[in-house]
């Protein structure tokens, strides 16, 4: 992930009022396999929070 990519994503929690309207500002995925991680917020460090959609769909935190 860019060094712009990272400034430009929402901390945690500023898009939480928007439920399911939140913006995606990242896709990460694994070529190899079903799963993707599409990442609405970012602590600034190295937690997202996003929804994963791999055997099933959900809304998560996870680690860079």
């Amino acid at each position: 992930m860019t060094n712009e990519i990272r400034k430009k994503l929402p901390r945690l929690y500023a898009q939480e009022k928007l439920g399911t309207d939140a913006i995606v500002h990242v896709k990460f995925f694994t070529p190899d396999s079903n799963w993707t991680f599409y990442a609405t917020e970012f602590d600034g460090k190295y937690i997202f929070f996003g929804l994963v959609d791999g055997f099933e769909k959900e809304l998560v935190c996870c680690s860079l």
